[in-house]
């Protein structure tokens, strides 16, 4: 029992966080799968929410940082106050 605490303990330490997520958002779907009929679909909906949050949230750092640069590059300071 304790080595297979071991492993557990060693596998989950260097997971990365969106791995995390999804294993959590699996474990809430199957639960909520025998709360209520057709609940497994939450999972999906998790899963759609989370990916389209990712999406957005990298290509506005990407914008960001594009108009950091343009400014950089016009010989203006870019304006951290501004988020």
């Amino acid at each position: 029992m304790k080595r297979l605490w071991h492993f557990l303990k060693w596998n989950f330490t260097d997971m990365q966080p969106w791995t995390k997520r999804f294993l959590a958002y699996f474990a809430i779907g199957f639960v909520s799968a025998f709360i209520v009929e057709g609940g497994f679909f939450i999972t999906a909906l998790l899963l759609f929410l989370d990916l389209s949050w990712e999406i957005v949230r990298n290509r506005y750092l990407e914008y960001k940082q594009e108009m950091d640069e343009t400014i950089k590059s016009l010989g203006g300071v870019p304006n951290e106050s501004q988020d």
